[in-house]
């Protein structure tokens, strides 16, 4: 993946994040699949450990993980965007970082959550994903 790629993606959601995350906050609310889908995802991954919410945006879906005791984090490569999931959501921990250059053991983890995260990623990237993570017992991806 070229760092010019990532650094444009950073960049654009940095600008957008304000508006980004007043707008996808509450989302969920409207999704019924969604939240049907994320809520079967818990219950398979809330007594295996740590489950990471890949490019979580503003939190909503680590919030939604976290309300139904799901011991989750949320990652995402906009530092802003960061900035906002900790402001909406005190709780779950954020942090910045690029799904594609983790630095997380392959066993570490429960599960993994990319929720319309990989959209902006070349389709060999979600493979690449997949393969990296391939030791969680639950993953979810949509993009």
């Amino acid at each position: 993946m070229s760092d010019r790629l990532i650094r444009t993606i950073r960049e654009n959601y940095d600008r957008l994040a304000k508006e980004y995350a007043l707008h996808l906050f509450d989302e969920l609310q409207h999704k019924p699949l969604d939240l049907e889908l994320l809520t079967s995802f818990a219950d398979q991954t809330r007594t295996r450990g740590k489950v990471c919410d890949l490019g979580c945006e503003p939190g909503h879906v680590t919030r939604f993980l976290n309300d139904l005791r799901v011991s989750v984090f949320g990652i995402d490569v906009s530092s802003l965007m960061v900035t906002e999931a900790r402001r909406r959501n005190p709780g779950p921990e954020f942090h910045g970082g690029d799904m594609l250059a983790l630095d997380l053991a392959p066993d570490s983890l429960a599960g993994i959550v990319a929720f319309y995260a990989t959209v902006n990623l070349p389709k060999d990237a979600s493979q690449w994903l997949s393969v990296r993570c391939g030791g969680c017992y639950s993953r979810m991806v949509f993009c």
